[in-house]
Parts: C-alpha cells; sequence; structure tokens
C-alpha cells in the first residue's frame, strides 16, 4: 500500500511533496501498531483555499463512537455519527484512521476527533466532497438521515474533540466536599511542582473529603510526575514504572547509565523496585481517591492508572485507556536526511507491576465504565456523574453507621 501511494501522489518525473512523503510514511509507521512510533509532521491550515473541505460541525471522541460536540446550525449537538454516505462511520474514516499511529482503534479515532481538521485535511478526505449523506443517532435515541454540506477551511469548526488547556489545576466543589484535579501533562517542571505542592497544600486547609484526579485527555509525559502525585495520596513507596524494560542497543544508547547492561539486550530486566515507604509529605491526602481515565488517557497517563490499579488506591472511572498497559515508549527522535522529516520510535517496552490477561491488547478498563446510560441523567455530563456518586456513597456509608 505503501508503494502504490507512492506511486499515486508521484508527478510524472517521480518526484512528490514533502507533505505527500509525510503522509505515506505516516501509513507505514502507524501499521507498526505503536502511538510512540509515528511521523511527526503539522503545518499551518492554508485558511484561503477554498478547494479545502471539512465537516460542517466539531466531532469529539466517545469511547470510539463520534459525536457532534460543536454544531453551529445548533440542531445536531450531542448527536453520534453512525453513516456517511451509507458507509458505517469508522470504514468511511479508515483511510486517514490507518495513518494515525495508536495502539488501539479507539486512541485512533480518539486522535482524529482531537486535531479533526489537521488530518480532514492532511488527508484529503472531504476533498470534492461538496455535500453528503449522514445518519444520526440524536441523544434521545432516535435515528435520523440528514444531507449536509461541507465547508470551506474559513468555515471549519475549531476542533472540539479534546478539552484543552496544559498543566495541572483544582476545582473545589465545597457543598459536595469534593477536589477535582484536572491533569492535562506531566511536564517535570519547577513550576509544576510548585503547583502540585500548592494543589494539597489547600486540600488539607479546606478540609476536603474526597479528591478526583482527572486524566482525561493527558497524553503523557514525564512519569516522574505520577510518583509525585503518588507521595500526596500513598503512605507505600510507589513509582507508576515497574522497572521492567526489554533492553536494545539503542536503549543504551539513548541512556548510558544502562550501559552496564549491555550483555543483556533483548532480555527483559528489572531496573527499580517499589519496595518500601514514601517520606511522607507535608499535605499529604489521607482521605478517598478517584481516578477519571478516558481513550484520551495515553503513554504516562496510562502508565499511572495502571499503578493506581495495582495498589488499590481507589476506583477508576470512565472509559478505556488509550494505551494498552504492556506498551512501548520512551520514544527517540530522529529525521529524514534529505526531506527534514521528523520521525519518533520506541526504545523501551513498559510493563504493570502485576499485569492482567489483556494488558498488552487494551487500555485499563474502568472500575465503572461511564456508558450512554449512566451519564443520560447527567446531560452526558462525567463530572456531575462523578461527584453525585461519591456524595451518595459517603451518605450510604454515614448511614449504615448510625
Amino acid at each position: 500500500r505503501t508503494i502504490a501511494e507512492v506511486n499515486d501522489k508521484s508527478s510524472a518525473n517521480g518526484s512528490m511533496t514533502v507533505r505527500d512523503l509525510a503522509y505515506v510514511l505516516s501509513y507505514a509507521a502507524a501499521a507498526i501498531g505503536d502511538g510512540h512510533t509515528r511521523i511527526n509532521y503539522s503545518y499551518d491550515i492554508d485558511a484561503t483555499d477554498a478547494r479545502k473541505r471539512f465537516l460542517p460541525f466539531a466531532v469529539a471522541s466517545n469511547d470510539g463512537s463520534l459525536v457532534i460536540s460543536r454544531d453551529p446550525g445548533g440542531q445536531f449537538g450531542g448527536a453520534e455519527i453512525i453513516s456517511i454516505n451509507g458507509t458505517p462511520v469508522r470504514e468511511f474514516l479508515r483511510p486517514v484512521l490507518d495513518h494515525i499511529p495508536g495502539e488501539t482503534l479507539k486512541f485512533r479515532i480518539y486522535q482524529f476527533a482531537r486535531d479533526q481538521s489537521f488530518w480532514s485535511d492532511f488527508s484529503g478526505l472531504f476533498s470534492g466532497l461538496g455535500s453528503f449523506n449522514a445518519a444520526l443517532r440524536l441523544k434521545d435515541g432516535t435515528i435520523k438521515k440528514v444531507r449536509l454540506n461541507t465547508v470551506d477551511a474559513a468555515g471549519a469548526v475549531s476542533d472540539g474533540g479534546a478539552e484543552r488547556g496544559g498543566g495541572v489545576s483544582l476545582a473545589v466543589y465545597y457543598k459536595a466536599g469534593v477536589g477535582w484535579i484536572s491533569y492535562a501533562s506531566f511536564d517535570n517542571s519547577e513550576q509544576q511542582k510548585k503547583e502540585i505542592a500548592s494543589i494539597f497544600k489547600r486540600l488539607r486547609a479546606e478540609g476536603i473529603r474526597d479528591l478526583v484526579l482527572d486524566l482525561r485527555g493527558n497524553l503523557g509525559g514525564d512519569s516522574s510526575m505520577g510518583d509525585l502525585i503518588f507521595s500526596y495520596i500513598s503512605r507505600k513507596k510507589i513509582t507508576q514504572l515497574n522497572g521492567k524494560v526489554k533492553i536494545s542497543k539503542e536503549l543504551i544508547g539513548a541512556f548510558p547509565q544502562l550501559k552496564q547492561l549491555e550483555s543483556h539486550v533483548g532480555e527483559v530486566v528489572n531496573t527499580d523496585s517499589d519496595k518500601g515507604v514514601n517520606p511522607v509529605p507535608e499535605d499529604f491526602f489521607v482521605c478517598r481517591v478517584y481516578l477519571v481515565v478516558d481513550n484520551g488517557s495515553y503513554s504516562s497517563a496510562s502508565s499511572f492508572a495502571a499503578a493506581f490499579r495495582e495498589h488499590k488506591i481507589g476506583e477508576i472511572l470512565g472509559s478505556e485507556g488509550g494505551e494498552p498497559l504492556i506498551a512501548f515508549g520512551n520514544a527517540l527522535k530522529f529525521s529524514l536526511r534529505y526531506s527534514g522529516i521528523r520521525y519518533t520510535v520506541s526504545a523501551c517496552r513498559y510493563f504493570p507491576w502485576k499485569p492482567l490477561p489483556g494488558d498488552d491488547k487494551h487500555g485499563i478498563i474502568p472500575d465503572i465504565v461511564l456508558n450512554d446510560a449512566r451519564l443520560r441523567p447527567y446531560g452526558g455530563r462525567v463530572k456531575d456523574f462523578v461527584i453525585d456518586t461519591i456524595v451518595k456513597r459517603r451518605a450510604q456509608k454515614a448511614s449504615r453507621l448510625i
């Protein structure tokens, strides 16, 4: 298929643009099935080119489905897209999903929704498509068939597939007695460490009884930041990565401190330990902790969820995580000599402390799956469901003590 795409995009003299080459190679990289091994290519979409076509609404990923998250027309917000031009939506998107790196189809769909405009333009999926037929499942469950017009770049709706924003933040719901930490990326910086310390200081000072860690849309970062969070919520020494890695020459080249393991190339070795007790921070959180994940909880966020599960810190809610718990990572950066196209290749394979069957096939499975049936009474709002569940459980526990 890669050769066929090269032939299709090559000019009469056998040349092709760097952008077309990047798109062709993205299929070859994605076929490996590792979200960290990927072509890293981006550009600004030319909004003056009226030939470019896009969906007339923004979509969001909902556990492998696509829903309309923002509809300028105001008619179909929240509706699930069932099919486009008579083809099930996943199959309609297959030509572009095959170019998006990831271990699971759900994570590939999540990435399409997160960067809908880029992937639509990069693939040319809607080029020449002035209008299309769509079957939509409305919020009341009814199926509605409609004919819609595509829009040009100037009229494209900004991506709504993922909650944006970076860093870490705290919202306190005083009436419910719940603290909600939204953690968008694990950034190993002094600033983020100060923010985390400030958050737990506030939680302690205000007597918050239940804490929610929200890792939805967290694509990872430095796992040591997850270890830092664990130091505030568990007295056990917890590192989210168990230290088991498969040693390769490339890994040793990237991490000279592993040179003593040269004789173990090709073997899985244990380089760390989770035994011991953490130094207890001044603002250690002593109450209940919940974790919320979704198809966009990836890489270090996925490893955090695995350690959270294995050490029985608390309940996990949401939808399946974006990455299998046995997966590759620690990507090394490269670039092609002539085109300058940048790409990354995983150097390590990571394992949970206590793998379960299926951990190499799917992401973390929540204790409470937040499906449509559970969220419907809350208008689809995850936060409302989680907080209400916490408050009800607290009341039930109190009633049993009376």
